[in-house]
């Protein structure tokens, strides 16, 4: 009886630690590769890779690549520049937006993708967390307001 219950507990170790692995990597390098036909982002020692193929087109996903994007979406050019930083991006609960110290009335808004307004305030401080934990996975526009500037951010939500 006690051998089946060794047994029986080194199984369940040994199951646990198959099911229960985080994907890891800690790759020594990567790149882009661009073509005319398309692009490939890739990192050496990525885990795991699938291939989804549709409509004539073949796509990677999964693996341990995570993006990290930040798009201006506007192709209006302010009358004025400002640098304003806008993280992380894709986004869990929040973003965090950085102003210069000199910048003052600063406001922002939060959008749906369709324009709907969700969320607006000014930005007080140089350092500011907007709160995004209410809203679903999504994409969302991020547009940062002030006296003759304005910018449009595409922010991921995931989770």
């Amino acid at each position: 009886m006690k051998k089946i219950l060794k047994f029986l507990a080194i199984f369940c170790l040994a199951m646990m630690s198959v099911v229960l692995h985080a994907q890891t990597a800690f790759p020594a390098l990567g790149g882009d590769v661009v073509t005319a036909n398309g692009s490939l982002s890739y990192t050496v020692g990525q885990r795991d890779v699938g291939t989804a193929v549709g409509q004539g087109q073949t796509s990677l996903y999964e693996g341990v690549q995570q993006t990290n994007t930040v798009e201006e979406l506007r192709v209006k050019t302010p009358a004025r520049d400002i640098d304003v930083s806008v993280y992380p991006n894709p986004a869990i609960d929040g973003v965090f937006v950085e102003i210069p110290p000199t910048e003052t009335n600063l406001r922002y808004e939060l959008l749906t993708t369709t324009g709907r307004i969700l969320k607006h305030g000014s930005l007080n401080d140089t350092k500011q967390k907007i709160d995004m934990s209410v809203y679903a996975a999504s994409t969302y526009v991020l547009r940062i307001i002030g006296k003759d500037y304005e910018r449009d951010f595409k922010i991921v939500k995931t989770k």
